[in-house]
């Protein structure tokens, strides 16, 4: 039996807009025990036909992202191949060594792994989609309100202003009519 540690969760990656976890091929070279994990690049190209059918073969090398800081987190550097689950499994099924059974069973446990912490985070952003979507309606009928009270705050204004130019023409009216000797 492998070490079930390589080929965990974490041994899969996800860049690009496919949204497709995939495994590192020599990951998987190991596992299965090539004792030149590069070898498996020949299978592969025996088997590229076949892969294919499973989904777009990726070959990406980070080596060159260098000066970008490199690999993202916990990937590889090295050019190579990244395989999706089928993919992956059927590399297990048509390397045919000792381990292939094993791999299989941990490729298919890492990606139902991966699947459900994508799950749970995927529920987890909804819900908080949710809180924000409850906020920003609660942001929206504030700010309703405080524009609401600003308009009611501008009309008080208007009707002081007018209020106030009614009692200076009060005054002065009472001031003309104590000139003219009457007391109002």
């Amino acid at each position: 039996m492998t070490d079930k540690s390589c080929l965990g969760a974490s041994a899969l990656a996800m860049f690009g807009d496919d949204g497709i976890p995939r495994v590192f091929d020599l990951i998987v070279a190991e596992a299965l025990g090539f004792r030149r994990p590069r070898d498996i690049r020949k299978l592969i190209k025996r088997h590229e036909a076949e892969l294919s059918r499973y989904g777009c073969i990726v070959c990406r090398d980070f080596s060159g992202e260098a000066r970008h800081g490199g690999a993202p987190p916990g990937i590889p550097s090295d050019p190579g191949y990244w395989f999706n689950e089928p993919q992956a499994i059927l590399l297990a099924i048509l390397s045919q060594t000792a381990a292939a059974a094993d791999v299989r069973q941990q490729l298919i446990e890492a990606f139902e792994k991966y699947r459900e912490r994508s799950d749970a985070n995927s529920k987890l952003l909804r819900a908080n989609q949710r809180v924000l979507d409850a906020e920003g309606q609660e942001l929206e009928r504030l700010d309703n309100k405080l524009r609401h009270a600003r308009y009611q705050n501008a009309q008080l204004g208007e009707r002081i202003d007018q209020l106030q130019d009614q009692l200076r023409s009060l005054r002065e009216w009472i001031g003309s009519a104590r000139l003219l000797g009457y007391e109002p």
